[in-house]
């Protein structure tokens, strides 16, 4: 028998306010918002961006890394002012609105505010106190920033601060470095598409779902192993080096890199801090005499 996986209304209007997201012309984060009556059904949609009729002048960069103010409008805003909000009764946001659009928000009928619970573990989540101690997804959360309800919704891309950028508008930029946060948010956008690791219903799944990954990334370990001589019962000659081979399994590697990430709810910004964490302290450690080859690193 065939199993039907059918999103939730809540994973159908967050992925929709993904999709809005998309549109957005900010190199910072892009944000997506979708409205919703009591009926489920959408009367608005928005995504931050510059007011309409206006040049964006960010084509050549982040004006806000230039110390420039940032004239975006929210996409909370935008939502808001193309809809009719006398029937709005829930909110969808691919991030928690700052302060003045909680009150802009609250001047309306809207009741409830829904998040991807993945962005608990951004900094963001830190900084609205009660909602980043949410832990069941189930259970509609009341009391939150603004008097508003909130609700967590799993299964849902990460929209960590900084990462959800369009690295096509940055046509005139020749190089531009990507660190850790924006490789493994790639690599949340391809499992999106397909609807890995979807909702996990039990601790059992989940650690399953753990060993699933384990062995297929020592599979890969054993072939990245096989482009290089190892064996020592063969010359090296009759032995293979097959540097662009090495080079696929080690993607392939990072990728099940990420999905571990996303199957346990761990930020990719985690990851990142603690890279840089240890690569302080191994250079402090070498300034300090430490500098034996066979030494734990």
């Amino acid at each position: 028998m065939v199993t039907l996986t059918r999103l939730s209304w809540d994973q159908y209007f967050l992925r929709m306010a993904f999709t809005a997201a998309q549109r957005s012309e900010c190199l910072d984060k892009q944000v997506g918002c979708v409205v919703v009556d009591k009926y489920r059904r959408i009367i608005g949609t928005g995504y931050n961006g510059f007011p309409a009729g206006a040049k964006n002048p960010c084509e050549h960069g982040c004006i806000k890394e230039q110390g420039k103010p940032c004239g975006m409008v929210h996409a909370e805003l935008n939502a808001m002012l193309y809809t009719d909000m006398s029937k709005a009764e829930t909110i969808y946001l691919t991030l928690p609105p700052c302060q003045d659009c909680l009150k802009h928000i609250r001047n309306t009928p809207v009741t409830s505010v829904v998040l991807p619970m993945s962005f608990k573990g951004t900094p963001k989540a830190k900084e609205i106190g009660a909602l980043a101690r949410f832990v069941d997804p189930k259970i509609t959360q009341s009391g939150g920033p603004g008097g508003l309800t909130y609700l967590l919704v799993p299964g849902i891309p990460k929209s960590d601060p900084n990462v959800m950028r369009d690295l096509m508008c940055l046509k005139d930029q020749v190089t531009k470095s990507v660190g850790l946060v924006e490789v493994f948010h790639k690599i949340q956008q391809y499992h999106e598409v397909l609807g890995y690791p979807g909702e996990v219903k039990s601790e059992t799944e989940r650690y399953q779902k753990f060993r699933d990954l384990m062995l297929a990334m020592n599979q890969e370990v054993a072939e990245l192993c096989d482009s290089f001589p190892w064996k020592p019962w063969r010359e090296i000659k009759d032995q293979t080096h097959d540097e662009n081979n090495a080079v696929m399994e080690m993607v392939d590697i990072i990728f099940f890199m990420g999905s571990i990430l996303e199957l346990f709810g761990i930020s990719p910004y985690r990851l990142e801090e603690t890279l840089h964490s240890k690569l302080v302290e191994n250079y402090s450690r070498i300034q300090r005499g430490y500098s034996k080859p066979k030494e734990d690193m």
